[in-house]
């Protein structure tokens, strides 16, 4: 189970919830902005009356965004999701159930990180500010 860390990510959902799976630190940028995004058909009924149906499951986007955040975690992060490609299973706070939830994501756009007091000798950042991606939930 998670023990620090905002969410976790793992290559299966056995491992998001365990002990292995990758912490990943709460972003300091926006607020970690938690969407819901269902689709609905909405009508009107013969008598006029509005109906809605939700259609599929609803996707989950999390922007995840550091201000600053040390080369160690953001390698864990990002040599993560090199190793499995843009889906993963992620272990997270549900902020419209209030409860811990595991899902299916997959990896959106780029990933982008800013170096910041490069080593002239070894190439290696101090940290990286700036940091972060958008993952979304696969659905079903």
């Amino acid at each position: 189970m998670l023990t620090n860390g905002y969410i976790a990510f793992g290559s299966t959902k056995v491992q998001a919830e365990s002990i292995d799976a990758i912490a990943v630190p709460y972003p300091s940028v926006g607020g970690a902005e938690f969407s819901v995004e269902a689709q609905r058909l909405e009508e009107r009924n013969a008598n006029g009356a509005f109906i809605g149906q939700q259609i599929g499951a609803p996707i989950i986007t999390m922007n995840l965004e550091w201000e600053k955040i040390d080369t160690a975690a953001w390698w864990s992060i990002t040599g993560f999701l090199d190793r499995v490609g843009d889906v993963f299973w992620c272990r997270y706070f549900s902020h419209t159930s209030g409860q811990w939830e595991t899902g299916e994501f997959v990896k959106r756009g780029d990933t982008f990180c800013n170096p910041v007091r490069v080593n002239k000798i070894t190439g290696v950042p101090a940290y990286y500010a700036g940091a972060g991606f958008v993952m979304e939930s696969v659905g079903g």
